[in-house]
């Protein structure tokens, strides 16, 4: 389950460690700076679409952003689903359909 005050706590994490600030991850995103202040803050979460975005422009995975876990061994084709179905679903049920698709990746190992 994604906790926004780790979504919050890893979008402030990327951001600083790469050396950007609110405004130049606005401007890579198209969105206000405004927007990054609340998604670090926990005052709103971005769409699932944005954190994809984030996750390129980071080089890590969508899994990575909202739970802090591991980096390398998440499922993309988990998160390309998800971003398919982004609009259509809540974030907990975007969650669930990526906790499902890695379950179901791990017991076919």
């Amino acid at each position: 389950m994604v906790s926004e005050n780790k979504l919050s706590e890893q979008i402030s994490l990327l951001r600083t460690k790469n050396g950007w600030t609110q405004q130049k991850l606005a401007d890579e995103l198209q969105v206000s700076k405004q927007s990054i202040s609340y998604w670090e803050t926990g005052r709103k979460a971005p769409k699932m679409k944005k954190i994809e975005e984030m996750a390129k422009l980071f080089n890590v995975s969508v899994s990575y952003i909202l739970d802090g876990k591991s980096n390398s061994t998440y499922n993309s084709t988990a998160e390309t689903i998800a971003a398919h179905l982004d609009g259509e679903l809540t974030e907990d049920e975007l969650q669930k359909v990526l906790e499902y698709v890695d379950f179901i990746k791990h017991q076919s190992k």
